[in-house]
């Protein structure tokens, strides 16, 4: 994956990159913004695990951080985290998925 010279996690004047990996995030994944963003189970849980992964591991960001930009307590993207890492390794749609949000950076 080539990145961008300036450091990881920072953005340009007019770019949005966590808008545009949350928007990602929820085409690949089947849900809402607010989905995601809110309690729900299901789809919306494996899309918060993938979209914390990717902005803690890929883009640099503290789960503190993370945790909110996604409304949710950074102990739940840790968490999250450690799920999204086993699932990246055993489960080949969970791994592509993750790797088309990384596509975006």
């Amino acid at each position: 994956m080539q990145l961008a010279s300036t450091s990881i996690g920072a953005t340009t004047a007019g770019d949005n990159l966590p808008g545009r990996l949350l928007s990602a995030t929820c085409e690949i994944f089947g849900v809402s913004r607010d989905s995601l963003r809110s309690s729900d189970r299901g789809q919306a849980t494996l899309a918060r695990w993938a979209l914390g992964y990717v902005l803690t591991d890929t883009v640099g960001w503290s789960a503190l951080r993370a945790g909110q930009f996604l409304h949710k307590h950074h102990t739940a993207v840790l968490y999250g985290n450690r799920r999204a890492s086993e699932m990246r390794e055993n489960d080949e749609h969970f791994f592509n998925a993750l790797r088309m949000i990384e596509d975006q950076i």
